[in-house]
């Protein structure tokens, strides 16, 4: 029978896309982020 375990941490690029929209998001207006800002990263 196959093993469909759970991982038990996130996937390294996820945590560095989390990391890029929370930059984004902090510091999008002092340095003027435009194209790609937190909305766009998180595609809603």
């Amino acid at each position: 029978m196959a093993s469909n375990a759970t991982p038990k941490t996130y996937d390294p690029l996820i945590v560095r896309l989390e990391d890029a929209t929370d930059g984004a998001q902090a510091h999008g207006v002092a340095i003027g982020l435009k194209q790609n800002d937190e909305a766009a990263l998180r595609c809603v």
